[in-house]
């Protein structure tokens, strides 16, 4: 590969680097040669490329090449990600390019989306929602509705990796409204995987099942990357939690050709989980976040023997959007053609069931119910 100077004004945005930075993770790995041999943007979209693809020799023979200035911090970044090696010297590498660019300049954004990843490496997850935030705002104001999505999800991923235990339903509700709106279909997917994970951990099996059954729509297309192995894993785990042993062993199945170490490493986890062994992870393997706060977090969390009815997750569903008064749950869970007192003792009925199969859930707070803030807190 040639090292000429390029010049850094291939930096700055413009509408060929905004559509580089709006393409969907398909887009990048089957993207037809738009860019001059050996240009900036055509060696990050081998670079990106590479990354998606887990592909680590490739990158570092990006890395080790290319010297052209502007680009060689962001190359070094995601290497750094992917090998979680070196990190904190790519991380200074970004935070000394970020004087060298204009203060608005989509090429930032991008240093502060690689940064919130390699923040996360090194433990420093207040550090690195802080600047996931900074990547949504200025991708934003770049008019890469995409990207920005991506990176306010992140902020919030950032922000349950600060607390675990914290309940992000309305944050994760509100990222996947602006994914939809900017027609970010793959972090559709992902949403749905977060939400379906909130929703597991407070234990509503059915209203998870379905947020993860709608990820894994998302997820089809984009086939082979670590989302979309994962969310089997995750499929297969939550009907695993609802004893449908024989339907998870094909969501099982159907993710062993996974090449990410992390993933296999879950998968490894749930097949003795399905073949009733003890599930024990040590302090070094390798596990995915979500993965890893489950095996952490297990005996804290909700009771799950006592299966929620289709009316209590529907309950749930309904409180993770905001907090609601009696009135407002008989009208939503029952229609408004009832009368309000068969309506009231209906939804006292339900108030009761699920205090008592999850105590400290509910939350009542000036006449108004809602969902307790921590998830693995209830009893």
């Amino acid at each position: 590969m040639q090292t000429k100077d390029t010049n850094r004004t291939e930096l700055e945005s413009g509408d060929a680097v905004i559509r580089f930075f709006e393409k969907t993770f398909s887009e990048y790995l089957v993207s037809e040669p738009e860019y001059e041999p050996d240009s900036l943007l055509s060696t990050y979209l081998r670079a990106v490329t590479s990354y998606l693809r887990g592909d680590r020799a490739e990158l570092q023979y990006l890395e080790a090449q290319n010297k052209i200035l502007p680009l060689q911090p962001y190359l070094a970044a995601r290497l750094a990600i992917l090998t979680q090696e070196s990190v904190q010297a790519a991380l200074n590498g970004l935070d000394s390019l970020r004087s060298q660019l204009p203060e608005k300049s989509i090429w930032i954004a991008e240093a502060d989306f690689l940064s919130a990843f390699l923040y996360k490496h090194l433990g420093q997850n207040e550090m690195g929602a802080r600047a996931a935030l900074r990547a949504s705002q200025l991708f934003e104001e770049n008019s890469a509705p995409k990207k920005a999505a991506r990176a306010l999800n992140n902020y919030v991923a950032a922000k349950s990796r600060v607390d675990p235990k914290v309940n992000l339903l309305p944050e994760y509700f509100l990222v996947l409204k602006k994914a939809k709106s900017a027609e970010e279909f793959n972090l559709c997917g992902t949403l749905h995987f977060n939400i379906s994970r909130q929703y597991q951990a407070l234990g509503a099996f059915e209203v998870a099942l379905s947020h993860s059954s709608s990820a894994l729509e998302y997820y089809e297309a984009e086939m082979g990357t670590p989302d979309y192995y994962l969310g089997l894993c995750h499929h297969a785990d939550l009907l695993m939690s609802m004893d449908r042993y024989a339907e998870a062993l094909f969501y099982l199945k159907s993710a062993e050709p996974c090449p990410f170490e992390d993933v296999q490493n879950a998968l490894g986890l749930l097949h003795s989980r399905r073949s009733q062994k003890p599930v024990v992870a040590r302090s070094d393997l390798k596990l995915p976040d979500t993965f890893a706060y489950r095996i952490r977090f297990e005996n804290q969390s909700v009771n799950t023997k006592l299966p929620l009815s289709d009316q209590e997750n529907h309950l749930i569903e309904v409180l993770s959007q905001g907090p609601k008064n009696r009135v407002e749950l008989i009208e939503t869970l029952f229609g408004n053609q009832i009368e309000f007192e068969v309506g009231l003792n209906r939804i006292k009925a339900v108030l009761n069931r699920v205090r008592k199969k999850r105590p400290g859930l509910l939350v009542n707070k000036d006449g108004k119910y809602e969902l307790s803030s921590s998830l693995y807190s209830i009893a």
